[in-house]
């Protein structure tokens, strides 16, 4: 995401895979300090940690969440001479 901007996870920001017998996964919560507006540049990147899968069936499953990254790039800035 760009510099100054706040990030707000969707369920497209996550992948699913090995459910079986119409199981769902509804929502995920994905978390990650990059996200927020003042997240700086430098570092580059930040950690995206999912948790908490809602969905139905999900008792039927040991889950596994796999950390993601998240990176911050610079914003332009224009000065003009007048």
């Amino acid at each position: 995401k760009v510099y100054g901007s706040t990030y707000t996870f969707s369920s497209s920001d996550y992948t699913i895979t090995g459910l079986v017998n119409g199981n769902t996964v509804t929502s995920v919560t994905m978390f990650s300090a990059g996200a927020a507006g003042t997240a700086l540049v430098s570092p580059p990147t930040y950690t995206i940690t999912p948790s908490a899968a809602n969905g139905t069936g999900l008792g039927n499953y040991t889950i596994q969440y796999t950390p993601g990254t998240m990176t911050v790039t610079p914003k332009t800035l224009t000065i003009a001479a007048k």
